[in-house]
């Protein structure tokens, strides 16, 4: 039996048995997911709706697939997924397909149902972490979010804490370091406040900042946060701004790629 045959017979069976009306399209978009899991192909579907009611559309070929799956969701909808549906689900189709939450695959020999966050894939993905194997299946609850959130994984920091971190570690830097920062945060403190907060920094003030950590970078061990700042700062299509805390005064430097 083909995968969307056995997936709708054993929805439509579930569904029945509980009186589930609450979302009409559960047995479409089923056979959508089987059959995307089936051929290996990708799918995007827009549901319209929240996760809780659609959730067990996807979650049926998921459990009957016989290969590997990863599941990617937000942690509130995991909580729910594996108290819930899934428990539910799993007693109805008599099957005892592993399924675990983590932030990487258990093993090589792992056959089940992986539910991790999108925070978590996507940076894997991102950053090639080899936590999880290419050319595994992988269903994405709330795929519409994950643009915001690739922007937030490739925003690089330098906070007050990273300053500080540097200029007790570092003590033949400190007074670069506490003058550089010192002037930066006198700087954009004179600027007019904005709804916003933030502020782009002038070509002089980047150049001093720039400076500053390429020194640091040839003669000190820079912890990764710093490290990744000043890597990304040396992409082409960087953008660098600031954001200011007002009430404290304290300003963060902030790096995202324009693509």
């Amino acid at each position: 039996m083909l995968l969307e045959a056995e997936v709708h017979s054993e929805l439509r069976g579930f569904l029945r048995d509980r009186d589930w009306e609450r979302w009409p399209h559960h047995l479409t978009m089923a056979r959508l997911v089987a059959r995307a899991l089936r051929l290996g192909r990708p799918a995007l579907i827009q549901t319209g709706s929240l996760s809780e009611n659609y959730s067990l559309s996807y979650l049926t070929p998921a459990l009957l697939a016989r290969d590997r799956l990863l599941l990617v969701a937000p942690l509130a909808v995991q909580q729910r997924l594996l108290s819930h549906e899934i428990p539910q689900l799993q007693n109805w189709l008599e099957t005892d397909k592993p399924v675990l939450s983590g932030d990487r695959l258990p093993g090589e020999d792992f056959g089940g149902l992986l539910v991790t966050s999108p925070e978590i894939w996507l940076k894997d993905r991102l950053f090639n972490q080899g936590k999880f194997p290419p050319g595994l299946p992988t269903l994405i609850d709330q795929a519409d979010g994950l643009e915001a959130l690739a922007r937030q994984q490739l925003t690089a920091s330098l906070r007050w804490e990273d300053w500080n971190h540097l200029a007790q570690n570092y003590p033949l830097w400190q007074t670069s370091l506490t003058e550089t920062h010192q002037q930066l945060e006198q700087a954009i403190l004179a600027r007019p406040s904005n709804p916003y907060d933030c502020y782009l920094l002038d070509e002089q003030q980047q150049q001093s900042l720039a400076s500053l950590l390429h020194e640091l970078s040839k003669s000190t061990e820079l912890t990764l946060e710093i490290a990744h700042f000043w890597q990304q700062w040396q992409q082409e299509d960087a953008m660098l701004w600031v954001e200011l805390q007002r009430e404290t005064g304290r300003v963060t430097c902030k790096l995202r790629p324009l693509r």
